[in-house]
């Protein structure tokens, strides 16, 4: 059911990453200056994890914050995956490290337990019925068609429980 939710979620946000720039930063200062943020951004379709380490004194918050602004258009590598690895001022010695990866990536992963929950439980009893198995705990039923001997259950019941 937390798949499905997070798969669910994963299609919304990756629908409002088209005209929305999402950021979620969490700031960690390491007393007794150089501090770390921890990035969270859903843009254009892609989503980025990134870390960046400031080793110089900074005056950021520390905490979880969330900002939005309009959606622009990054560069990713291939079908939007990308890793990146920068110092982008030698002045403030910043390094920052992020793995670019496309919602639709995260989508699929988390829509395979919701699949298989939902259709699963139907392939197996169509599996058993076709197989002259017992439908609910899959003993063969072709020395005993009338009666489960392994679960108790009629063939009746069965019949009737399938439609």
């Amino acid at each position: 059911m937390l798949s499905l939710i997070l798969c669910l979620a994963t299609f919304a946000l990756w629908a409002r990453s088209y005209w929305q720039y999402d950021v979620l930063t969490y700031d960690y200062v390491h007393p007794p200056g150089p501090w770390t943020r921890w990035f969270l951004t859903s843009n254009s379709g892609v989503l980025t994890f990134a870390r960046g380490d400031y080793t110089v004194p900074g005056d950021s918050s520390r905490g979880l914050y969330f900002h939005s602004s309009s959606a622009y258009r990054p560069i990713t590598g291939t079908l939007g995956f990308a890793w990146d690895n920068h110092n982008s001022d030698p002045t403030v010695n910043f390094m920052r490290y992020s793995l670019d990866f496309p919602h639709w990536s995260l989508a699929t992963l988390l829509a395979i337990a919701p699949i298989f929950w939902f259709f699963g439980p139907r392939l197996r009893r169509a599996t058993r019925h076709r197989l002259g198995l017992c439908p609910s705990c899959g003993y063969d039923l072709r020395a005993t068609p009338d009666r489960c001997p392994e679960c108790g259950r009629l063939a009746t019941e069965a019949q009737s429980a399938e439609i």
